[in-house]
């Protein structure tokens, strides 16, 4: 039985450590924009969010953005080191992405600093284009992942595309457009949307689980291995076969020779022919070596 402590010994290769912390600020993110909207469903959370509440949750979307734009130059950095390594060209897609969040951050950290300076009419202005950029970004980027057959990459940036109008509709309402039912629809929608984040985030980490392949090797120890438990269960199941033929040939060898000394191997291994010939389940029973060479990869 898999117990949990042999769960743990796995290596937990499947995401980088920029991946799982580019996971943990987007739902840090996640929260502070809930917290946010939540503020407008009434007139003392008003009050709360413009005395005391913009002076923690503002700066901490600032830190957010800034800190994903830093993940996303790290990234750059691993896919250089990568390219030298390999020798291959490094991709233009994460330096591409790192320049976008960095002009993110840039845009949110500057709208928060004027929100405290006596220009608070203008931030959000800023913060509404900068998520009208990001929506129209994460759009095209939808549709050019979707033309090239890149349908996962489409996928998800078809969801960021989404988040990301979401938010730009309820930052329009709550701060710009205002009014109590315009800002308690979009007030709505802007916890909605931080939730969405958060889903977002936990399927992507359970995603990255399910590449986790744990398997018995024999002896004990779960290690990680390509493919599906089926497939695996097939191969074992064909190694175990090939084992059992290996074991009645060298069987039928001891005896054909402890009862004639003139047997040749050639005698022995037409038992093995023999199986091969009658066996009726449709099973290959050639050396798994064999049959790894023989499959695609």
């Amino acid at each position: 039985m898999l117990t949990h402590q042999k769960i743990n010994t796995l290596e937990m290769n499947s995401m980088s450590g920029a991946d799982k912390a580019e996971i943990a600020v987007n739902i840090g993110d996640s929260l502070n924009l809930g917290a946010i909207f939540s503020m407008f469903f009434s007139e003392k959370t008003i009050h709360f969010l413009e005395q005391f509440g913009k002076f923690g949750m503002f700066p901490a979307a600032a830190i957010g953005s800034i800190a994903e734009a830093g993940i996303a130059w790290y990234k750059v950095r691993e896919e250089k080191l990568k390219a030298k390594q390999t020798g291959m060209r490094m991709p233009l897609a994460p330096a591409v992405d790192a320049v976008i969040k960095t002009a993110k951050a840039l845009a949110i950290t500057a709208a928060v600093v004027l929100s405290f300076v006596g220009f608070a009419a203008i931030s959000p202005v800023i913060f509404a284009l900068t998520l009208t950029t990001m929506t129209a970004i994460h759009a095209g980027a939808a549709l050019s992942n979707l033309a090239a057959g890149r349908y996962r990459e489409a996928f998800n940036s078809a969801k960021a595309a989404f988040l990301s109008a979401a938010a730009t509709a309820a930052v329009v309402g709550v701060m710009l457009i205002g009014g109590p039912i315009v800002t308690l629809a979009t007030a709505a929608v802007g916890v909605a949307t931080a939730a969405a984040g958060i889903v977002f985030a936990f399927l992507r980490v359970r995603s990255a689980l399910k590449k986790l392949n744990p398997a018995n090797d024999g002896k004990g120890h779960y290690v990680q291995v390509p493919g599906t438990t089926a497939e695996l269960g097939r191969e074992i199941g064909i190694n175990n076969k090939w084992n059992n033929s290996q074991e009645i040939i060298q069987q039928a060898s001891s005896s054909q020779s402890s009862r004639s000394p003139s047997t040749s191997p050639l005698q022995a291994n037409s038992l093995h022919r023999t199986r091969r010939t009658n066996n009726t389940s449709g099973d290959d029973l050639s050396p798994p070596e064999v049959k790894k060479l023989s499959q695609p990869f």
